[in-house]
């Protein structure tokens, strides 16, 4: 079994990470 709390976690750390570096990414390339 999986440890479902650890799951959680990856969760909500990887997708405010990925929507950080998407605008992040967007931000740069209206700048260019």
């Amino acid at each position: 079994m999986y440890n479902m709390s650890h799951f959680t976690f990856v969760v909500l750390f990887y997708i405010p990470a990925s929507w950080k570096l998407w605008s992040l990414y967007n931000c740069f390339e209206a700048d260019r």
